[in-house]
């Protein structure tokens, strides 16, 4: 008996399940002149979203200083990393690609940022035909409650020169082997990159990364674009996304899902959000 109570209790913290989010929250320019697009008119609809969907960790894109500082007011159960695409951790004209995480689930082990250039470790650096500055952010987290170790990649691709896509995906392998070193891990990101393309094969073709929706249990949303422009739905025959979230294989996906939640008729960006259920 007490040998199928230790089977149990071991087969119970063999596996953890976690509920992991991309979004693109879109920057917030103090001179937007787009009403649908003004933080002012989204701040509160992203509140609203993020605490209903109650994600254990989620990889944004794009938020400014004032952004991630007053999500961080109102998560007060987060914990978030992050460094701006030209370096610095302060207000300041540029975006951020911060790691939103539960403090009481997890432990952060160690986090980094690297830029998609030829000199990586340089802070606003740019190759490639970057327009601007890109940038992964990392962490290494553990979980309280079981122990178990993985990492998060963050990362946004630059949205015009397909060079900088495709050499930005090249570094990413090399810098989830560098990194992660073989433990689980999972990439969430704006790539600029849809289905079917080479900065996008790269990563699914891999070997080392598997595309969350190929092996989720379940889906929901595959035939909506996940960039929406602050337009009506937009449905589609093929997954048509910009948007992506992979995991290392070994890992499971139990659901995959994009949400379409609207206020009254408004978007809380100009993305959709991806959450999984991911199991490691």
């Amino acid at each position: 008996m007490r040998r199928i109570v230790l089977l149990l209790a071991l087969a119970a913290v063999s596996c953890s399940t976690l509920r992991v989010a991309t979004f693109n929250n879109q920057i917030g320019f103090p001179a937007e002149k787009n009403e649908a697009a003004k933080w002012s008119n989204r701040a509160q609809l992203v509140q609203k979203l993020l605490l209903e969907e109650d994600f254990d960790i989620v990889g944004m894109q794009e938020p400014m200083w004032h952004q991630c500082k007053d999500m961080e007011k109102y998560l007060t159960q987060y914990g978030w990393v992050g460094r701006s695409v030209y370096g610095p951790v302060e207000d300041g004209p540029y975006h951020y690609n911060p790691i939103f995480y539960k403090k009481d689930k997890f432990e952060l082990l160690d986090w980094g940022s690297f830029w998609f250039s030829d000199t990586p470790d340089e802070p606003g650096s740019m190759s490639w035909g970057n327009t601007t500055p890109r940038m992964c952010t990392w962490a290494h987290f553990k979980e309280k409650k079981t122990g178990r170790e993985f990492f998060h990649f963050n990362m946004h691709y630059d949205h015009r020169a397909t060079e900088a896509m495709i050499n930005s995906s090249k570094l990413m392998l090399t810098k989830l082997e560098e990194i992660a070193g073989g433990k689980p891990a999972f990439f969430t990101g704006d790539y600029n990159s849809y289905d079917g393309s080479e900065a996008y094969r790269i990563l699914a073709e891999s070997g080392k990364l598997i595309d969350s929706y190929t092996i989720a249990d379940k889906t929901e949303g595959l035939n909506i674009a996940s960039w929406n422009n602050y337009k009506p739905i937009w449905h589609t025959e093929e997954m048509h996304n910009l948007d992506h979230l992979f995991v290392t294989p070994g890992t499971k996906v139990k659901s995959w899902r994009l949400i379409t939640t609207t206020y009254d008729g408004k978007y809380a960006s100009d993305h959709f959000p991806i959450v999984i259920d991911w199991r490691f």
